[in-house]
C-alpha cells in the first residue's frame, strides 16, 4: 500500500475531493466495506469503499435534500412572481 492514493469521490461525504494515502484495505467476505487512509501524521481513519476513487462499478447516486414535486412548486411560484414584477415595472422617473 506504501505510495498508493485514492480520492473521495462520493459527493454526500464530508471529505469529498480530497486525497489520501492508502493506509489499509482490510477484505472481508472477499470484498472490502472500509478503507483506511492516512488523515494527518499519526492518525488514521477508515472510509467507505463504496465512497472512494477504489469504487468501480456505477457512478454515486445524487443526493438531494428537495424532493422532485417541491422543486416544481417552488419553480411555478418563481415564474408567477417573475411574470408578475414584469407587468407593474414601471419607467425609470415616472411614478
Amino acid at each position: 500500500m506504501d505510495g498508493e492514493f485514492l480520492k473521495v469521490t462520493d459527493p454526500a461525504h464530508p471529505l469529498w475531493g480530497r486525497e489520501f494515502r492508502i493506509a489499509l484495505i482490510p477484505y472481508r467476505a472477499q470484498s472490502p466495506t472500509w478503507v483506511f487512509v492516512e488523515f494527518e501524521e499519526g492518525l488514521q481513519i477508515r472510509i467507505p469503499w463504496s465512497a472512494t476513487s477504489l469504487r468501480t462499478s456505477q457512478p454515486h447516486r445524487s443526493y438531494s435534500r428537495v424532493s422532485r414535486e417541491s422543486l416544481e412548486d417552488f419553480l411555478s411560484e418563481f415564474k408567477e412572481v417573475q411574470s408578475e414584477c414584469g407587468k407593474t415595472k414601471e419607467a425609470p422617473g415616472k411614478g
